[in-house]
């Protein structure tokens, strides 16, 4: 649900989907499954590179449109040196080693698709989505290591899109279930500081995603950039209350 006149999101047609069940599971039937499924859909997955075993990125095109299907799991400690992780019974199917990966089977909510399917009729879907500070801990880790100005867009277009505001979504976030783990702050240290001023990097990449440089507006977008996710990390930052005895 957004804010009321949020504007539209600039997105891509690729769709992150995190597995929690564990890779190395004695019952490998579900994944058995998805790749029949994702067969069925015309789904072709994408050679996989270097010692990695199994793709993590599925492609076909709807519409005209190349549409990206891409598989995330948490890290573990063995094979390190991979950054695509075979699944056990999954044939062709790799999961990318994506830190916070792991957050995402605890703080989600419940989202409705409704579309067509193939007979015509009108069909609604119950997706879980990743909630918003998971989502926000996968999208810093990403806007740390890899620089790359849509993450730093989606970083600020997240936080001014919820309903009740920026600083009612950190209240929210701060209660959620995940919001004391260690990797939250670490997490959001990256974002503190890619965003601390409207002269960080950051706030640039923001701005770059919308508007050229040099211009009046991309000089405002930094500002906006910055002033938004420090009202975030300022009411995040409030103490927590204490749980009550039982």
């Amino acid at each position: 649900m957004l804010a009321e006149g949020a504007e539209p999101h600039l997105g891509t047609t690729d769709l992150d989907v995190v597995l929690t069940l564990t890779l190395g599971a004695p019952d490998p039937a579900p994944y058995r499954s998805l790749e029949e499924c994702l067969a069925d859909l015309n789904f072709a997955p994408a050679p996989p590179t270097g010692d990695d075993v199994g793709s993590f990125r599925w492609m076909k095109t709807v519409d005209g449109l190349p549409v990206k299907l891409e598989f995330l799991a948490p890290p573990e400690v063995s094979a390190e040196h991979m950054k695509v992780r075979p699944i056990r019974g999954g044939g062709a199917i790799g999961a990318l080693r994506v830190r916070g990966a792991e957050l995402v089977a605890r703080d989600w909510f419940v989202h409705e698709l409704e579309g067509p399917v193939i007979d015509g009729a009108t069909h609604r879907v119950p997706l879980r989505v990743a909630g918003l500070v998971s989502f926000l801990v996968l999208k810093s880790f990403a806007l740390n290591e890899r620089r790359k100005r849509k993450d730093a867009y989606d970083v600020v277009w997240t936080l001014t899109s919820a309903p009740a505001g920026v600083a009612a979504a950190a209240e929210r976030a701060r209660m959620g279930p995940v919001s004391g783990e260690r990797i939250v702050a670490e997490a959001f240290a990256h974002v503190r500081h890619h965003f601390s001023t409207h002269e960080s990097d950051g706030s640039h990449q923001y701005a770059d995603f919308l508007a050229p440089r040099m211009t009046r507006e991309h000089a405002i977008l930094q500002r906006f950039a910055s002033r938004t996710v420090r009202e975030f990390l300022s009411e995040w930052d409030k103490p927590r209350a204490p749980v009550p005895a039982l």
